[in-house]
Parts: C-alpha cells; structure tokens; sequence
C-alpha cells in the first residue's frame, strides 16, 4: 500500500539530486555512458527505473534496429539516446519541459548523435510529427498531485496523463508498431500500463514481469510492458487483454 511516508522519501530524494551533474551509467557491460550529463530539475536517471528501462532496451534492438522510434518525456534523454547507439535509423526525443529539452541537446551532442535524432519541446504529441514503429514512454508512475518543480512532474500524476498519451498515441503508430512502457508497482494501480492498455485500445504483453528492482530509496517491484494496438491494425484475434477489465477472457 502506498503510503503518505512513501511520497515524502521520493520528494526527499528528488530534492538531493536537484543539482546539475555528470555521471556514469553502465547501461549494459558494453554499453557505458560516462559523464551522462542531468541537469538541475531533471529526474536523475540513475535514481529510478530508467536505467532499468534502458538496459532492457539495449538488450532488445530488434524492436528499433533500422527504424523510427519516440522517446516520450525523453528527460535527460537516456532512452533516446541507448535506441540511437543500437541502431535506430531515427529518433525524436520529446518532453513538455523546456530544461529537460536542453538536457537532451546536451547529451545527444556529447554522443554526436545529431545525425539520427530530432528534439522537440511540447505537450505529449504537440509538436510531433510522422509515425513510428516503436514508441518509448517512462511515464510518472506515482498517483498524487505534482508538486511545483520538475521532478515531480515527472514521478508523480493522478492518472489523468496516462489515458491522454494512450488515447492519442494510436495516431502516431506505425503498422504494426508498439508502445514500451515500464511499471514501479509499488505505485499502484493507477497508472499502470498493464490495467489502463486495455482500456485505451491496446493488447498488452509483459516482456519482464515484476522483476525486484533496489533503490538506495524504494525497492519493489517493477514490469516492462509492450502495448499494441488491438483489432484496427488487422489482428486478427485482440487478444484476452484488449479492451475493458470486465471483458478480458
């Protein structure tokens, strides 16, 4: 059960990492980034379940390699930027935060990456523009009101993000794209992508089911969820997890 003390440990410990730094991330044994800059009031990488998400990521270029991806709320713009170094032809990085837009710019030119990406600043799918095969959102996992600085924003939402970004994301997929989305389930049911996939139109799978995950803050369990579109792109069966809870077979 999320817990009042729960939510006063991760406003704790987004305080303590406010400030702008270079850190070292080893994404996978060969995969390190060194001097991963994250600036003041963007989320710390290193501090949550983007490294997870990133390090499944890198292990899995078959969903990218050679083609268009999304980095949603992209941050810092690790996720991004893993995709980018394993072969994806394309990337757009996106986030409603002017800061973390200018972060991304930052690392993306550290890794001389200008070649395969784009970076834009807006609202969800705003300022986005074509289709893709594989979008990636590391969404706010934490049902409660943000508070005024950045990294709340990004950890916490009372469940009215994820229906936006799900509902409007259909129009952005590509034949036979998906959506990756990953889950702290000690946040609870709210926002995850497992119970609000199906009731915005999409068959969910879990390419890593609750593996424990220890931060030196919070340690839980956490998911990698695939999203795809259900029936209206020509499956032929939506699948038991499509649609509403009470219609799941």
């Amino acid at each position: 059960m999320w817990t009042n003390e729960n939510t006063r440990r991760i406003l704790n410990e987004l305080d303590a990492g406010a400030g702008a730094c270079g850190v070292t991330i080893a994404v996978t044994p060969d995969l390190v980034l060194r001097d991963f800059q994250v600036s003041a009031s963007v989320l710390p990488p290193q501090k949550t379940a983007s490294v997870f998400l990133a390090s499944w990521l890198a292990t899995r270029s078959e969903l990218y390699q050679g083609k268009r991806v999304l980095d949603m709320g992209c941050g810092s713009g690790i996720q991004g930027i893993v995709v980018a170094l394993k072969g994806a032809a394309a990337v757009v990085l996106s986030d409603v935060c002017s800061v973390a837009v200018s972060n991304t710019r930052m690392n993306i030119a550290r890794w001389e990456l200008e070649h395969v990406t784009e970076v834009t600043c807006g609202d969800l799918f705003e300022p986005i523009e074509g289709r893709f095969d594989l979008i990636v959102f590391n969404h706010p996992f934490f049902s409660s009101a943000a508070g005024v600085n950045r990294p709340s924003r990004a950890v916490f939402d009372e469940g009215q993000l994820i229906h936006r970004f799900l509902s409007q994301a259909h129009a952005y997929l590509d034949h036979g794209g998906s959506i990756v989305m990953p889950y702290f389930h000690p946040a609870g049911t709210s926002n995850d992508p497992a119970l609000q996939g199906p009731v915005n139109g999409y068959v969910v799978s879990a390419e890593v089911s609750r593996r424990r995950m220890a931060l030196d803050w919070l340690t839980g369990e956490v998911s990698v969820y695939r999203l795809s579109p259900c029936l209206m792109t020509q499956q032929a069966d939506p699948g038991p997890f499509c649609g509403p809870p009470e219609t799941w077979r």
